[in-house]
């Protein structure tokens, strides 16, 4: 009885949409298609610069939660923390799809196109062995696009990155599973009803409070993929000297940024970067542009912007939860108005806008008096 009350409560959500943090609604010529490409149902579009969700298809397979970077999607129940809930009692988690998974056993997901190493973190943290289960015949009849090649491609470069601490193994055949099925008891129960039932009632607390809207000024917080990541590195120091590969620093979407010498503090990098990352802080006597690379989701928005940020491929994770100052610019009083300038600017940026709007109203009067 127990049991079959902690699936259904752990199998119930609802699809939350917050458009606002979308890369798209941030930049208008982003291309992300992540969330709209995977959608079995077609219920996302990403035209005309915007994502447009159609509620009606929306079957909430909650694919698009695993795959958005900046977290425009939310469960009820969100994904990392059913895997959490999932992993009681396991010796070995398999993680499987909804359509193959053994539901008393298996760790589910929606598709194992949404399967990234930070999903499998969870694991990792308590020593959990992995197992991926798929038979490839019945993908076939899927509606859903897997690529099966992506897979095994990242699961190889993990298991080399990781080296022998955390490998992930391929299966194909029900019998090879080494999970056992849980068994939950009534204190497991209420403890995650109790859970539960605080994260609905702040849910409806924020949905009523109409001062929490989100808006395109509001950066987007830390993912817990990444306070995953994080943690996993904390804990085995040793995975930050691994030498990190293209493909598997662009899965995690991990890079760094440079800057060349002739920034000037325009602020239109730091204005557009979605998560914070970049950030420029005034000291008493200069300005300071900072870079948190753990915040950094890769999206590219600040190299299209400004011609002065270089990205570069991340090489291995020793610094990658350290901020880092790119770079440090004197202060010096605008020749216009006084107000504090960085060395080597013409004028403040207010000055500059002012001069600008004088050049378009005399070149507007000669026209008119031609």
């Amino acid at each position: 009885m127990w049991q079959s009350l902690f699936q259904k409560t752990l199998h119930k959500f609802s699809l939350q949409v917050e458009q606002a943090y979308c890369l798209r609604e941030r930049y208008k010529h982003h291309d992300c298609r992540l969330c709209s490409d995977a959608c079995p149902a077609k219920a996302l579009k990403t035209e005309a610069h915007s994502l447009q969700w159609d509620k009606s298809k929306c079957t909430e397979c909650g694919l698009c939660c695993y795959l958005c970077p900046t977290q425009v999607f939310r469960l009820e129940a969100e994904q990392l923390q059913k895997v959490e809930q999932a992993l009681l009692g396991k010796e070995t988690a398999c993680f499987s799809c909804q359509k193959q998974a053994a539901p008393e056993s298996d760790v589910i997901v929606p598709c194992l196109e949404a399967l990234s190493p930070e999903i499998l973190m969870p694991a990792f943290l308590r020593n959990i062995p992995v197992q991926i289960y798929w038979q490839p015949e019945c993908c076939q009849s899927c509606n859903f696009s897997f690529h099966q090649e992506k897979l095994r491609g990242w699961v190889a470069q993990w298991n080399c990155f990781s080296g022998n601490r955390f490998q992930v193994e391929i299966i194909h055949r029900p019998e090879l599973k080494k999970n056992k099925p849980r068994d939950f008891s009534r204190r497991d129960f209420f403890a995650f009803t109790k859970k539960q039932l605080t994260v609905k009632v702040r849910s409806l607390l924020s949905d009523s409070d109409s001062s929490s809207e989100i808006s395109l000024q509001n950066k987007v917080p830390l993912s817990p993929k990444r306070v995953y990541l994080k943690n996993l590195l904390q804990k085995n120091p040793e995975l930050r000297a691994q030498n990190l590969s293209p493909q598997l620093a662009r899965l995690l979407r991990l890079c760094t940024i440079n800057v060349k010498e002739d920034c000037n503090f325009c602020d239109r990098c730091t204005a557009l970067c979605p998560t914070g990352a970049l950030r420029i802080a005034a000291a008493e006597s200069s300005l300071q542009l900072f870079f948190e690379p753990v915040k950094c989701i890769d999206c590219g928005i600040c190299t299209a912007v400004c011609p002065h940020l270089e990205r570069e491929e991340l090489q291995t994770l020793e610094q990658w939860d350290c901020t880092s100052l790119l770079k440090e610019s004197k202060l010096l009083p605008c020749p216009a108005c006084g107000e504090p300038v960085p060395e080597g600017a013409a004028l403040c940026q207010k000055c500059q806008a002012q001069q600008e709007q004088e050049k378009l109203f005399t070149s507007l009067n000669n026209d008119l008096w031609l």
